[in-house]
């Protein structure tokens, strides 16, 4: 279980992948986004317990390329929050497996 990263070391950081079936929201790591200024490509892999991108992701405004993988309880509509204009380069959005209540994708994209 990942418990920390160092904050000074990420901001040169190109691609992320994060796996974790315990992540619930994004939030927690609102911090650690805000320091990842040259972040291009973000994937969330087997994130079941995830429920709200809220709180972190507008933070990557260098994001290109988001992917989201199994993400069973994902609710976008619990995601009024989530400034998704911020993501103003994001080119690419994938989503597979995620949960039966996406009627629609949030507004802003």
């Amino acid at each position: 279980e990942l418990i920390s990263l160092p904050k000074e070391c990420l901001h040169h950081l190109f691609s992320l992948r994060i796996r974790d079936r315990k992540l619930s929201s994004i939030s927690g790591l609102g911090e650690v986004f805000k320091n990842l200024h040259s972040l291009r490509h973000l994937h969330l892999m087997f994130v079941s317990s995830l429920r709200s991108l809220s709180g972190g992701l507008e933070h990557l405004t260098t994001l290109e390329n988001l992917v989201i993988w199994g993400a069973h309880e994902l609710d976008f509509s619990a995601d009024e929050d989530m400034p998704w204009k911020a993501l103003k380069n994001l080119q690419s959005l994938e989503l597979r497996g995620i949960s039966y209540k996406l009627v629609a994708l949030p507004n802003g994209l």
